[in-house]
Parts: structure tokens; sequence; C-alpha cells
């Protein structure tokens, strides 16, 4: 398959993530605090936060 032509097939992203979001990515795993899920109490908060900003 040639590479310059996208597939909407696929769960993909040929580009990536953004800048932004790589270098999140970096200071969260600095951090080394990803050993575990998070805590029930903040899930409920971020179900919150979502269902307010999306409705």
């Amino acid at each position: 398959m040639n590479d310059k032509w996208l597939r909407f097939d696929a769960a993909t992203n040929p580009y990536g993530p953004s800048p932004k979001v790589r270098e999140a990515m970096a200071a969260f795993a600095c951090t080394g605090d990803f050993s575990r899920y998070d805590d029930e109490e903040r899930a409920e908060s971020l179900r919150g936060d979502l269902a307010t900003h999306w409705g």
C-alpha cells in the first residue's frame, strides 16, 4: 500500500500525537505514577466534567 494514502478503515493516525500531547505524555511518564488504575472518586469527577462539557 502507498504510504501517502490515508486509511479510514483502520484505527490509525499517520501523524501521531500533537507535540503538546507528546510533551504531556513524557511528563506523565517521568512521574512513575501510572502503576495502578485511578481511584473511583476522580473517575466520577471526570465523568461529571465530561458530561457538563459535552452535554
